[in-house]
């Protein structure tokens, strides 16, 4: 009974629906849902890709001007072809080339192409090399229902155009591998037919003998059964040596390889028998057997090849989500056993951290003393104000002279309060970095509590902004006057004021290096009891962690749940895709 591919469409359509819809709740299906809407689509058009590979200087580009019956393709003796040039149906002949940047152009005519895809010059060269394929556009049959046929560069003609074919492989339907009867099949034929099976894009692959005009035709049947048969034997043997463990490679290989399709053709002669209407030329060409067997294939092959597509994404997404789940479970499985040792982690860490603190400190003692503290030197910078003003003075009275010690007074206590603040911006930096190293353990621990499943971004935040809202929080050294700057006399006139003014800054100074100790102690503090507020916050970890056992427990069982019902499905869904398509195998016999 004929298969009913209407139905068969309908039937996988269905599926690949189903599919979707219950991966649909899987987190990162993303890419996996892609690639069922792909199929979806393939199944309302029936897109198909042929692609003609093989070695350079295999006749590939000939073989498809014969298909167009005019020579569309630049072809030549030495290897030309340097871009993918794809084949489409158009109502009018027209050629649009685009390039890697995606840009793109459209030529004024078919003669252009060769300026844009071939290295039969060093500029064309590096033309081709900013173009990613160029587009044609023609009215041939055997394009109309979808299918483009794609030129491609020849392998090991060099290594960048062989790995734009190797590249294209999987965005193709069939390949049409094109073999010279003027060469034996060769070990990198062999290997790249291996290949091509082993693509699960790839469904279908035809052999084309070409140049069969250029040998003796006495000799034809005894030259093709001999390349019929090495393609067989090597390519076979190739598959079981490297993909011997993948049943359904080889079951593939064993239904494309037992009676390959292959054909021996002229391009050339075929070429010039359509451009001139020669009915015996055509014939001697081999060419009308292989365009019969090619649409064949093609009308017979679309369908299938859209089951075969849609069965594979079906057995893609039921091991995807097999995969998704194992990993799933494995996270899950890891942070439990991290949670069952985080207790003794919080434990040592809260223990250790006043220790850590300290040698921190000490660590770092030479960096945070008192910088650039010289009592001397700042006892002679400021009287030197003091002796600038009363140089100035007119008149002895006292308010004259009180006025120049207070003016001299003010101008030496704004200079050390910007000293005051230089010196509290590097202690209070050099603290600031103790807090940084801290920090640097904390996090590198809570790193650790992160891997258990817990959130621990917020505690990075609460603590760093503790520790450093504590060290803010330490009023910053400030500079002041301690003691009188001038004698306590009815005739200052009469008195040495100069004395009185070094002692009031003597005392000053020595104040203001009491003051910058007592900093040096409040930032300290501030620092420890920081370490220790941590230290009695972080067992709340421990909170979190229950309950986050708990909650991990949850979704392993509903992951157990969901996975058992997801893989039933699914695989029920890739069972019957399957069932469909043995159908269709069978058909075919």
């Amino acid at each position: 009974m004929a298969t009913d591919f209407k139905l068969l469409e309908f039937e996988l359509y269905g599926l690949l629906l189903k599919a979707k819809e219950l991966l649909a709740s899987l987190p990162g299906s993303g890419p996996m849902a892609d690639k069922l809407d792909e199929e979806l689509e393939r199944i309302k058009t029936k897109k198909y890709n042929v692609a003609v590979v093989g070695e350079f200087r295999r006749g590939k580009s000939s073989l498809i001007n014969a298909l167009l019956g005019l020579p569309v393709l630049p072809a030549d003796a030495t290897p030309t072809t340097a871009t993918v040039n794809r084949i489409t149906y158009g109502a009018e002949p027209s050629v649009t080339i685009h390039y890697k940047d995606g840009s793109q152009k459209k030529l004024d005519s078919l003669e252009e192409l060769p300026n844009y895809v071939t290295k039969l010059s060093a500029e064309r060269e590096a033309v081709a090399k900013t173009v990613r394929e160029a587009v044609v556009e023609y009215p041939i049959v055997i394009c109309q229902n979808h299918v483009d046929i794609i030129d491609t560069p020849g392998l090991s003609d060099d290594e960048e155009m062989t790995r734009v074919t190797i590249g294209l492989l999987q965005n193709i339907d069939a390949a049409i591998v094109a073999v010279s009867a003027l060469a034996p099949f060769a070990e990198s034929e062999k290997k790249f037919v291996a290949q091509l099976i082993a693509n699960p894009g790839v469904t279908h692959i035809l052999f084309v003998v070409t140049f069969i005009d250029q040998i003796d035709p006495e000799e034809y049947d005894r030259i093709f059964e001999g390349i019929k048969n090495r393609i067989r034997q090597m390519v076979l043997a190739q598959v079981k040596e490297q993909y011997g463990q993948e049943q359904w490679i080889l079951e593939k290989a064993g239904r494309i390889l037992d009676e390959p399709s292959i054909f021996g053709v002229s391009s050339r002669k075929a070429l010039k028998a359509f451009v001139g209407n020669d009915r015996r030329m055509l014939e001697e060409s081999r060419f009308p057997p292989f365009k019969q067997a090619l649409y064949a294939i093609l009308t017979a092959r679309q369908s299938v090849n859209m089951a075969e597509k849609a069965v594979h994404a079906l057995r893609e997404a039921a091991a995807w989500e097999q995969a998704q789940h194992t990993e799933r479970e494995q996270t899950l499985q890891q942070q439990l056993g991290c949670l069952e040792g985080l207790p003794g982690l919080v434990e040592d860490y809260c223990a250790g951290e006043v220790k850590s603190m300290d040698a921190l400190l000490a660590d770092a003692a030479g960096r945070i003393a008192r910088p650039g503290m010289d009592a001397g030197a700042y006892a002679e910078k400021l009287a030197s104000f003091f002796i600038q003003e009363l140089a100035q003075v007119k008149e002895g009275s006292n308010e004259t002279i009180q006025h120049a010690v207070m003016t001299g007074a003010l101008h030496a206590a704004e200079v050390m309060q910007e000293e005051s603040e230089r010196i509290s911006g590097q202690m209070l930096g050099s603290f600031e970095g103790v807090a940084d190293a801290y920090g640097a353990r904390r996090d590198a621990f809570l790193d650790r509590a992160a891997a258990c499943g817990l959130d621990t971004g917020i505690w990075k935040e609460q603590y760093g902004l503790r520790m450093k809202t504590q060290l803010a929080g330490v009023p910053p050294l400030e500079f002041g006057w301690a003691g009188p700057l001038w004698p306590n006399a009815k005739r200052l006139l009469d008195c040495n004021v100069i004395e009185t003014i070094c002692s009031g800054i003597r005392q000053a100074l020595s104040e203001w290096e009491r003051s910058a100790a007592s900093y040096l102690r409040a930032l300290r503090a501030a620092l420890f009891a920081a370490a220790r507020q941590e230290a009695e916050s972080m067992p709340s970890l421990l909170r979190s962690a229950g309950d986050n056992e708990t909650m991990m427990r949850g979704k392993l069982a509903q992951l157990e749940t969901e996975q058992q019902e997801h893989a039933r499905e699914l695989s029920e869904l890739a069972a019957q895709g399957t069932a469909l398509l043995a159908g269709l195998y069978q058909e075919e016999g």
